[in-house]
Parts: structure tokens; sequence; C-alpha cells
């Protein structure tokens, strides 16, 4: 009994349409549009789609949804094709429906079908498309026919990502060696994130390749941002002189770093991005420090009584060459003098000077002995002529330069010399 009443409902239908003569008397044809085509999803690897397709029934019984054939145009040739179907869907009477048809495609395919677009992207960000649309129902009534749509847009376009190099900054500068950070910028134009670039870097000092690793950093990209990074190695000073023997005289040397890195994006694959970073180092070379000898600065006429003196005053002369292109500031000066292994005099000089760069700075200093077991003892010494003397202590160093830190540098100097007066 059932299966009689569709054969019932075509026939009552061909009886009206003896009777009408016309179609629409007993059938309206569904009504099709676009609703919309919505990325849905966008990455580095490619692009997912839908295309939305409203369909409204405006007829009094239901009808099934319609099967379509689509096609994707880029800059206006054509690119994808597909079918799209809803399987056992029925559109109920005077209702309205939406049909989903997912469009999804890689970079890497659209880049290799079109060159040009490829070539393009330094300065677009967006090509035109197209989505062409084809339904057809599986009606009797209409099945020949064809409905067709059309929607124009603009499909993001994968920007290829940029690194460009940063600043070279020294972290650490020492007479041993120095600690450098080079950076390097990592920018990312898309609307999306991206992987850290892949590759290594050359470091060269002199002309000479001096040390060599890969990039290590992990982790994405953010979206339309600029990613700073850093390299970070260690000098030394000693294995330096050692590979390049030219700078045991310099106060400076050239560097080069070489990167050579790219992306594990599909769609760039084989493109790099290759750096040459030119910079300089400074060679920070010990200042000298040397001892001039002791001069007595109390009046020879009062040499033959010592014994009523209230006091002795000696010149103490020290030298400070600075072989560097840079001032050197001089934070302290700890001292301490002997003489035949009786101390004459020990502290802090209280202002001492600044060395300029290349050049050699008298460090005076006047010391003065009130005791009067001291002054016999230091008078029985001048009478006799040559003594011995021990001169230690400790300089404390520090620069302008940037990264150079604060520097104990001991001395000590021993010897005979004669008071001079």
């Amino acid at each position: 009994m059932r299966k009689t009443i569709p054969l019932m409902f075509w026939a009552a239908a061909a009886l009206v349409l003896s009777t009408c003569g016309t179609l629409q008397d007993v059938f309206r044809e569904p009504k099709l549009s676009f609703q919309s085509v919505e990325l849905k999803d966008i990455t580095f690897e490619g692009i997912n789609m839908i295309a939305r397709v409203n369909v409204e029934n405006p007829n009094g019984f239901d009808i099934p949804f319609p099967a379509f054939d689509w096609e994707l145009f880029v800059d206006a040739a054509s690119f994808l094709k597909g079918k799209a179907a809803q399987d056992n869907g029925k559109l109920k009477s005077r209702g309205r429906g939406v049909v989903n048809i997912p469009l999804n495609f890689t970079y890497q395919g659209l880049y290799r079908t079109f060159t040009s677009i490829l070539e393009n992207n330094k300065e677009n960000t967006q090509t035109p498309f197209s989505v062409a649309v084809a339904a057809k129902f599986p009606l009797p009534l209409i099945q020949d026919k064809v409905f067709n749509l059309k929607y124009d847009g603009k499909l993001p376009l994968l920007k290829m990502p940029r690194i460009s190099p940063g600043s070279i900054r020294i972290e650490n500068l020492s007479f041993t060696g120095l600690d450098l950070a080079m950076g390097i910028k990592v920018e990312n134009p898309n609307e999306f994130p991206i992987p850290f670039p892949r590759g290594g870097w050359d470091f060269a000092v002199g002309g000479a390749s001096f040390l060599k690793s890969s990039l290590s950093e992990s982790g994405p990209i953010a979206a339309k941002t600029v990613h700073p990074a850093e390299i970070k190695l260690r000098l030394n000073y000693a294995e330096l002189l050692t590979s390049i023997r030219s700078l045991a005289d310099s106060n400076e040397a050239r560097t080069a770093l070489a990167l050579d890195a790219g992306f594990p994006i599909p769609a760039f694959e084989g493109v790099r991005n290759k750096l040459n970073i030119p910079g300089s180092i400074p060679v920070l070379r010990k200042p000298e420090i040397s001892f001039k000898g002791i001069s007595l600065k109390t009046p020879a006429l009062s040499l033959n009584n010592l014994a009523g003196l209230g006091k002795l005053e000696f010149d103490l002369a020290w030298e400070v060459e600075n072989r560097n292109s840079f001032t050197v500031n001089m934070e302290n000066f700890l001292y301490d003098i002997k003489l035949n292994s009786s101390s004459l005099a020990g502290g802090r000089i209280a202002s001492p000077p600044r060395l300029r760069p290349n050049t050699k700075t008298a460090v005076p200093l006047t010391v003065t002995v009130d005791s009067p077991a001291a002054i016999k003892a230091l008078g029985d010494m001048i009478n006799r002529g040559a003594v011995s003397y021990n001169a230690g202590g400790s300089l404390g160093l520090s620069g302008d330069y940037p990264g150079l830190e604060k520097i104990a540098l001991p001395f000590n100097f021993s010897g005979n010399t004669n008071l001079k007066r």
C-alpha cells in the first residue's frame, strides 16, 4: 500500500500538468544563493575554506538537497575541482537550508601550479579567487537543469619570513676574553604562527673561521611579529691569539658572522636566508704597571740630625701604561711598600687618575713617616745608601667600554735602589 503512494502522487501531478499546461502551476524551482566563503583554518601548510550555499524550497512538499560540482579559480585560472553532496538529506516543504562545501588546498600545490604567485608574493598579500558552483536536483521534473553560482573574493597568500641582522653586544669583557651576544631578527608577516628557522652560523675573526654552530632556539614565531634571537659565544684571547697571530699587536679585530638559515615550511623548501654581518671586537690589553723608584723629600741639611726630625717624607713614583684604544678608569690603587723587609707605608691612593688611550700615566705618591723608631731605622738605611724594596698591591680597573667588568690587577715589584735626595 505504501509503495503505491508515490505513484499516485506523480500520476496526480501528471494529470494536473495535462490540465494546467505549465510546470510552474505544479512545481516551483528551488532557489540557490551564496551565503559566504569563509576561512576555516589557515596555517603555513595551506588553507581550509568553507563555501556556504543557501538552498530554499518554495514547494509544499519535501525535496532532496542538490548535488554540487565546484571549481576553484585562482588569478582567473582553474586550480581545483570537486564534488559535494548532502547524503540522504531532504529539504522540508517551504524550508531553507545551508550546504557546506569544503575547499582545502596546500600552499605548496598552489605555488607549484602558479609560479607567478610565488614571484609576486614579495609584494602582494592577497590574490583574487573565484568559486564556481553547479547544482543539480535529483528530481524527475528538473533533473537536467543546472543552477550556476559564482563567488569572487581575495585569497590570503603565505608570505616569506625575513631574517635581518640585529645588534652585536659585548656582555662581558675581561683580560682573558669576552662574551658576545650577536642578534638577529626574524619577521613573520603572516596571520598565523610559523616555526623558528633552522640553519647554522660561522663566526670568523680576522678572516679565519673561529666558531661554528647551529641555530638552536625552538618554538613558533607569533603572527605579525618580529622575533629577536641571539647567538651567544665566548672568545678566549689565548686561543684567539694562537689562531690568529696577526692580532698580537692589535687593539681591534674585524669579525664576520655568516648565517645560512631556512624555514621548515613546505611551500618554501629550498629557499634560504643568507646573511653576512660584519663587525669588530676589542682585543683588551692588560695595562702595564712599573715602579720608578723612591726619593727622599726631606731637605738634605736635616739628614745630619735625623733623630731630631719630626717626620720623613718620601716620593714614590709609579707609571701605568694603557695599551688600549679606550679610556680605562682606576677605581682604586692599593699599595704596600717595604724597605729592607721593614714596612715603610701602605694604604690607598685617594684620587687615582684616569688612564687615557695608548698613553703612559704617572701615579705620584707621597708617604710620611713620623714614628721616631721608624725614622731612626730609615736614617740608618739612608746613610748606608742602597736598600732593597718590595712594592706590592692591587690596581682596580673599570671602563666606559660596553661589557667591561671591574677588574682587580695585582702587582708586585722587588729590587734594590739608592734613596734619592
